[in-house]
């Protein structure tokens, strides 16, 4: 019998997350199709999932909402395809499994470049990277400032492929510097990215805006030293006065948020998509710059996108990730799904703020 990770209640990860036998999946519809789960990734809204932080979810439930697996019956057998969206795995059942009903028409190919556990882990990731570049209307030429974690293994990643990286900023949450990252050099330090972020770089870079970059520890004439009591010397000093136009907030940091907040530009676009750490979710805003700067805050929440939407705009990158101008999540780990001891564990990671992408990866077993 097939099976899947189910809980019966939100609650703490250990008592509420198990792995347990479900019938064989047949379509509700001429119009869905069955995918069979290779891969599929465990995103922090997954975790806040199950341990109850959204009210719009129903128990008993399978988490999950990025996948990449094969079509097995429906229209597109044999199909190997890919996606992410809707409401999987809050008021339906999601991709935490080894079967998924998918819209026949919706679902999209996956890049053939990519394995199922690097397709697997783009999803949410690049859909709300996009979303949010879309949401602020960043425009070619922009000044885009990415707060976030650590870039560096992106940066080592295109440095191995050749990339020349132009101007990049990224707000990050470690103490680790970048160096030499203006051109791609090769004395560019260990660490990990954020997949939010990392997407959001790319993505800016590919539609021609700019993404500029910065360390706690500014080591060169080319990086921001977010350490510093403001930002704007630095943005001024990189863009050559011309500013940001643009901030995407992945981490809500409430320093780096009113540092950023002050540094950005005159009819600048702010996007948040998540709430601050800690028990209160509150940011500090000053309302007198807002709007005397014509400034803009807005949020994202890629859970309200629908399935069909998030397939389209998946698709539209296909060719992005076919050509190497986008790349996967790196440092990720592979994690069996039919191991529920394993899985737990992974969650709990997640929740815990485990960076690189833990996906489930299911073999062959329960054809």
């Amino acid at each position: 019998m097939p099976t899947a990770i189910r809980f019966g209640t939100t609650g703490p990860i250990p008592q509420v997350l198990h792995l347990v036998t479900v019938p064989f999946p047949t379509p509700s519809s001429p119009t869905t199709s069955i995918v069979r789960i290779r891969a599929s990734a465990i995103n922090p809204s997954d975790v806040k999932n199950v341990t109850g932080t959204f009210p719009e979810t129903t128990v008993p439930r399978t988490p999950g909402r990025d996948f990449a697996g094969v079509i097995v019956e429906g229209e597109g057998k044999g199909k190997r395809v890919w996606g992410t969206g809707g409401t999987s795995g809050f008021d339906k059942d999601g991709t935490h499994a080894q079967y998924f009903e998918v819209p026949s028409q919706a679902v999209q190919e996956m890049p053939a470049n990519l394995s199922f556990e690097e397709a697997a882990s783009c999803g949410v990731a690049f859909l709300t990277a996009s979303l949010m570049l879309e949401r602020a209307g960043t425009k070619a030429g922009e000044n885009v400032l990415v707060l976030g974690r650590s870039l560096s293994s992106l940066f080592v990643d295109l440095s191995k492929m050749g990339f020349c990286i132009g101007r990049w900023l990224v707000l990050k949450e470690s103490s680790e510097s970048l160096t030499n990252v203006f051109l791609g050099g090769p004395n560019i330090s260990k660490g990990s990215s954020g997949s939010v972020g990392s997407a959001a770089v790319q993505l800016a870079r590919s539609m021609g805006a700019n993404p500029l970059e910065s360390s706690r520890r500014a080591q060169n004439d080319r990086t921001v030293d977010i350490s510093k009591e403001a930002l704007d010397a630095d943005i001024d000093r990189i863009t050559g006065g011309s500013g940001v136009a643009v901030v995407l907030d992945t981490v809500s940091d409430p320093v780096l948020f009113t540092k950023a907040m002050q540094a950005l530009g005159n009819g600048g676009r702010y996007v948040l998509i998540t709430r601050p750490p800690g028990p209160t979710p509150t940011l500090p805003l000053n309302a007198l710059d807002l709007y005397r700067h014509d400034k803009t805050l807005m949020g994202v929440n890629s859970v309200r996108v629908s399935f069909e939407r998030a397939s389209l705009i998946l698709g539209a990158m296909k060719p992005g990730f076919e050509t190497g101008k986008l790349l996967p999540p790196r440092g990720g780990e592979e994690v069996n799904m039919t191991d529920e001891k394993a899985v737990v564990e992974a969650y709990e990671r997640v929740e815990r703020g485990a960076r690189g992408k833990m996906v489930l990866v299911n073999g062959e077993g329960g054809e």
